[in-house]
């Protein structure tokens, strides 16, 4: 019997601009008075985010165009120069809300197949999330005392075969050929895969102790 663990992504819009987005995103025009509303409301938009940045602590430049034409519907600050931000994750949202759906929910396969013990991954990102465990007031390794309980509950008290991991569900590229060699020993170039646990990372913190090195 497969039991299955399913854990929902709530997709939130954050309060970010981005032309093609923005063109892509808005309904169709029906005419020049839908356009304008449209277009007023991305300018007030707009004006609500550069409204809210402390420019002590942090620097904003904002130019929304629309892409049939190259005409400027929103901007503050545009002439500001500034390094462009790490955005592509937001083209990855997009992409993932069109052809997923908001409503979609990675599913996790725990299960017994023989003597083995198998866990089917989906891909999902979010599984033992120190951020998202944080949040909930656990510890990433919780889902994995979750799998043990459900399949406790199932009937297995001993493992006799073996636990057998399948993440067919990616290719086994698992970092992209165009990265930085030099990043990928750091946190935020950890590698993918089919099933993934408290961000790929393992954290190790290394301190004096006694005149030896101790960790954890």
């Amino acid at each position: 019997m497969l039991m299955g663990q399913s854990v929902t992504v709530n997709w939130v819009l954050a309060a970010w601009v981005s032309a093609g987005m923005v063109s892509g995103w808005c309904p169709p025009a029906r005419g020049d008075a839908e356009s304008a509303v449209r277009a007023e409301a991305i300018a007030r938009h707009v004006g609500e985010i550069v409204r809210r940045v402390d420019r002590d602590r942090a620097a904003v430049s904002i130019v929304v165009a629309d892409l049939a034409d190259g005409r400027s519907l929103g901007a503050g600050y545009a002439t500001t120069p500034l390094i462009p931000a790490s955005i592509q994750k937001q083209l990855v949202m997009a992409a993932a809300i069109d052809q997923l759906g908001p409503g979609f929910s990675f599913r996790t396969v725990v299960g017994t197949y023989g003597r083995d013990v198998v866990v089917v991954g989906d891909g999902d990102p979010g599984l033992g999330d120190p951020r998202l465990c944080q949040a909930a007031g656990e510890e990433p390794t919780a889902v994995l005392n979750r799998w043990a309980d459900a399949l406790k509950r199932s009937g297995v008290s001993v493992v006799e075969g073996d636990l057998v991991v399948d993440e067919s569900i990616f290719d086994g590229q698992w970092v992209h050929p165009s990265w930085e060699p030099n990043d990928l020993p750091k946190w935020y170039a950890a590698p993918v895969g089919g099933l993934n646990l408290a961000d790929n990372c393992i954290e190790v913190t290394a301190f004096p102790s006694g005149g030896r090195v101790g960790w954890e």
